[in-house]
């Protein structure tokens, strides 16, 4: 009767609306989630750029994702053995495990406050250390206490999201996650004052199959080393002007194989390193770590 009819009616609705749905914007933490389409052989992307809310949140503003018949670009790290590990404080938590950039400043060396003594932490040259993870600054239990400490959970700002003909672009300033105003006043949480402006603009045409991120970033002393991280899973091969990152295909749906042709377009003068292995998977502050297990 009638229930079955519109129950048939609503899911074919359902079906052409998901069907037609690539792209989603997630305001309240500023993460843009777009595909392809929805074969198992789609390209996945992720980009984040928003404010910190709560404590597990990682530092890691301004990161993207990339999936096609596997994993190509990915959020590195390990989460065990537990929340507050040697792994987990020094390179999962930290920017050096995501695909954004870092500016290391040789002297950004202040430990963290530790329960007992102080923590040496590794200087991976990334974002502010925020969350109750670093002993320093619990999350905010509601708004009001956000925005009374706004300067320190403010991280990024991301404009209004362009879907139009099948492109995809978000204009994002990042700046604050990796300077507010204590940075430079010798605290392990705001770090040294490294970086003045950075802005970074993710595009995804899900037509062409293309993704361009460009970066512009002034640092705070031009000696300062900065590093534009790329992780993957499989070792990448270094040609002229790029990379190439392949994906081993599986017997499963969605895990196809794949590669991602990269071009380094700007700067001219880039300088192209592969870091991994066994041994160097975790390769932080010029040290390897060793896996977590």
């Amino acid at each position: 009767g009638w229930l079955v009819r519109s129950i048939h009616a609503w899911s074919a609705n359902l079906m052409v609306f998901f069907a037609v749905l690539l792209v989603r914007l997630f305001d309240g933490i500023g993460m843009v989630v777009a595909r392809s389409d929805w074969s198992p052989d789609a390209t996945y992307v992720t980009f984040k750029a928003g404010d910190n809310y709560w404590s597990h949140m990682h530092l890691d503003q301004g990161a993207f994702t990339i999936y096609k018949g596997g994993e190509l670009a990915i959020d590195s790290g390990l989460y065990g053995p537990s929340y507050g590990s040697d792994h987990h404080l020094n390179y999962t938590y930290q920017t050096i495990a995501h695909n954004v950039v870092t500016v290391t400043d040789p002297k950004d060396t202040v430990p963290a406050p530790g329960k007992d003594k102080p923590r040496p932490i590794a200087n991976d040259g990334g974002q502010r250390r925020i969350g109750s993870g670093w002993g320093v600054e619990a999350a905010p239990l509601d708004r009001r206490e956000w925005e009374a400490k706004r300067d320190i959970y403010h991280t990024a700002a991301m404009g209004p999201l362009l879907d139009q003909g099948g492109l995809v672009v978000a204009a994002t300033d990042i700046t604050p996650a990796y300077t507010n105003r204590q940075s430079g006043d010798g605290t392990f949480s705001a770090r040294t004052r490294r970086v003045e402006r950075f802005w970074r603009i993710f595009g995804y045409d899900h037509v062409e199959n293309v993704v361009v991120v460009f970066d512009q970033v002034t640092a705070s002393q031009a000696s300062f080393r900065k590093r534009w991280l790329l992780h993957t899973i499989d070792q990448p091969t270094i040609g002229p002007g790029g990379f190439s990152v392949p994906v081993a295909p599986q017997d499963r749906p969605g895990h196809g194989g794949g590669r991602l042709e990269g071009r380094v377009l700007l700067p001219k003068d880039a300088v192209i390193n592969v870091i991994g292995g066994r041994g160097f998977e975790f390769f932080v502050d010029e040290r390897a770590l060793k896996a977590a297990l």
